[in-house]
C-alpha cells in the first residue's frame, strides 16, 4: 500500500457506513479472488481505488519533440497542443495519439477495476443491486489534466464490444481526484456518472451520495472544494495565491498581454511584420565579433514578450518570423 492509499483509507474509515475490505475480511479469503478496496453506503456501493503514479509528461514531450523535428514547426514558450497541430492535415490522428500517450494507464486500470468489483460482488454474495465505483487518484501524472482525465475516463467507460455489449458493466460511476495539479492550493474532485440510456445492464448508483463526498474530502484534506473544471477556473480567479512568490518579469508581461491582446485583430502577415520590426529594434550585430546580441535599451522587452505570446496563442510557426528577419 502506497502513502496515498493509506491516506485515502483514513478518509474511508471516517465515513459512516463505509468499510475497508482488508480490515473486515480474512486476508486469506481475499487472496482467493481479485477483490475491490472499499464498501460505501452500507455495502450498496463496491469501490476500487486506482492511483496514477507514473507521469506520462516525458513521453508526451518526446512525442512533441519528434513532431518538431519531422514537421519542422517550432514554437517559443508554452502552446496548447491543439494549437500546435491545427494546421497539420493529420491533426485528428495526432490528437488521438497524444491522448493515447497521456491516458495509457487508464485503460488497464479500468479493466482491472471492473474485474475486481465484479468478483467482489460475486464472492461475497452481494445483492445484484450493489453498484460499482471506480476511484482514480492522479498522484503524479501531470500530463493528465482534470479536463483531459474527465474526457478520457468517460470515453473509455462508454466503449462497447464488437457485438455492441457494454464494456466495464460493473462500473456505474467514477470519481477523479487530482493531487498532481495543486493549482493555487486547489485539488479537483470530479464525479462522473455513466450514461445508462444506452446501457441497460448498468446498475444505477446514488450520484447524490457521491457528490456529498466532495465537501467531506475537501475538509479531510484541508483544501477548498473544487467540483469540476468550471469550478477550478472560478476558484483560481478568486485566489491570487500569495504564497507562490513573485512572478518573473516575462510571466507578468505574458499575463498582461493575455488580458489585452491588442494584436489579435492583425492578420498573420501583419502580425509577423510587427514582430520582425520589434525584434530588429532590439537586436544588433557586434562590430568586433560579428555576433548578434541585444541592445542595452530594454524598453521593448515587454513588447517582444507580447509578440512571442501572440505567436504561441495563434499556433504560429516561428520559422515564418525567422525567415523574415533577414540580415541584421
Amino acid at each position: 500500500m502506497n502513502n496515498f492509499e493509506q491516506i485515502f483509507k483514513g478518509f474511508i474509515n471516517r465515513l459512516p457506513g463505509c468499510e475497508v475490505l482488508e480490515d473486515v475480511f480474512d486476508k486469506h479469503h481475499l487472496r482467493q479472488f481479485s477483490n475491490a478496496d472499499y464498501f460505501l453506503k452500507n455495502r450498496e456501493i463496491v469501490a476500487e481505488l486506482k492511483c496514477l503514479e507514473q507521469d506520462s509528461m516525458p513521453k508526451f514531450h518526446q512525442f512533441v519533440n519528434e513532431l518538431m523535428k519531422t514537421r519542422g514547426k517550432i514554437f517559443y514558450g508554452e502552446m496548447a497542443f491543439d494549437k500546435y497541430i491545427k494546421d497539420f492535415p493529420d491533426k485528428d490522428k495526432l490528437n488521438k495519439k497524444a491522448i493515447k500517450i497521456v491516458t495509457h494507464a487508464l485503460k488497464n486500470d479500468i479493466r482491472k477495476a471492473n474485474k475486481q468489483i465484479r468478483e467482489t460482488k460475486r464472492e461475497l454474495s452481494l445483492s445484484n443491486s450493489s453498484s460499482g465505483l471506480l476511484i482514480v487518484i492522479n498522484v503524479n501524472n501531470k500530463a493528465l489534466t482534470p479536463n483531459l482525465a474527465s474526457y478520457a475516463l468517460l470515453s473509455l467507460l462508454n466503449t462497447r464490444s464488437f457485438l455492441g455489449k457494454t464494456n466495464y458493466s460493473s462500473i456505474s460511476a467514477c470519481i477523479y481526484i487530482s493531487e498532481a495539479h495543486p493549482e493555487f492550493g486547489l485539488l479537483p474532485f470530479i464525479v462522473m456518472d455513466r450514461d445508462r440510456s444506452k446501457s441497460k445492464d448498468l446498475v444505477a448508483i446514488d450520484i447524490k451520495y457521491l457528490e456529498e463526498l466532495q465537501p467531506k474530502w475537501a475538509q479531510f484534506r484541508g483544501i477548498p472544494l473544487i467540483k469540476g473544471t468550471e469550478d477550478i477556473l472560478n476558484k483560481i480567479g478568486n485566489n491570487p495565491n500569495p504564497d507562490s512568490g513573485p512572478k518573473k518579469r516575462h510571466e507578468v508581461w505574458r499575463d498582461e498581454y493575455r488580458k489585452d491582446r491588442y494584436m489579435t485583430n492583425l492578420s498573420d502577415e501583419e502580425f509577423i511584420n510587427e514582430a520582425v520590426r520589434t525584434m530588429k529594434a532590439l537586436l544588433v550585430r557586434g562590430p568586433a565579433t560579428g555576433k548578434i546580441g541585444m541592445k542595452k535599451d530594454f524598453s521593448l522587452l515587454p513588447k517582444l514578450t507580447h509578440c512571442f505570446e501572440e505567436a504561441s496563442l495563434r499556433g504560429l510557426d516561428f520559422r515564418r518570423i525567422r525567415d523574415k528577419l533577414g540580415e541584421i
